[in-house]
């Protein structure tokens, strides 16, 4: 009980050495295990924070919610195989819902399936197409399936739902570099920096942009 509101009040220290004091008491506690998988995967323990949670599925192996954490901490660990099998788990006992489904095509994008991680993210975006990590990631699949033209579409649909979304704005601006539209690049790593003005890639491609301006003169 202890644990889980140090988890609540994000004292992850103190979440993951209470969570282990509950189990030296009891090791039979499920929830208590996926709650020390999560606050050891906030201190990026995470080696630690799959081999909890593994337990925790052990106990109770339908427990969508420890399959959830699991494929994300496989996903930051690059374990993209392992990461999948887990989703797929999950929806095998759950069914799609949007938060898993951005999950499945970030992962598959990492894997480097930028067809299905497309479908994935378009699966997601016929439930709700207000999720702007849907059409940034439908963006980055498309992209790398080489169509920058419905790409930029994409990115376009991101930031009318996120005027703010820093990634959506450079990505946008890169394609449009690589496309030859030199001005529209220009003014979206300008919008850029004015969100994040620390970002040296979009500094980079600004000056670049620019002297491709001057050349055409």
């Amino acid at each position: 009980m202890l644990g889980a509101l140090y988890l609540q009040i994000q004292d992850y220290t103190a979440a993951a050495a209470s969570l282990q004091a509950s189990l030296t008491l009891d090791e039979n506690q499920p929830s208590t295990l996926l709650n020390l998988g999560i606050a050891l995967q906030c201190l990026d323990r995470l080696k630690e924070a799959e081999t909890a949670i593994v337990q925790a599925l052990s106990q109770k192996p339908d427990y969508i919610a420890a399959w959830f954490n699991l494929a994300q901490i496989q996903k930051a660990q690059g374990n993209t195989h392992a990461a999948l099998i887990s989703l797929q788990r999950l929806l095998s006992l759950q069914g799609p819902r949007p938060d898993v489904l951005a999950e499945l095509g970030e992962i598959q994008l990492q894997a480097g399936d930028a067809h299905a991680a497309c479908a994935s993210f378009e699966q997601l975006l016929a439930m709700d197409d207000r999720l702007v990590r849907g059409h940034l990631g439908k963006a980055l699949a498309l992209e790398r399936m080489g169509l920058m033209a419905a790409a930029l579409t994409s990115y376009d649909q991101a930031i009318t739902r996120d005027p703010n979304c820093v990634p959506a704005h450079y990505n946008r601006a890169v394609g449009l570099l690589a496309l030859g539209h030199t001005e529209l690049a220009l003014q979206g790593f300008d919008r850029v920096l004015q969100l994040r003005p620390d970002t040296l890639d979009a500094l980079h491609n600004s000056a670049l942009a620019l002297r491709q301006l001057k050349h055409r003169d």
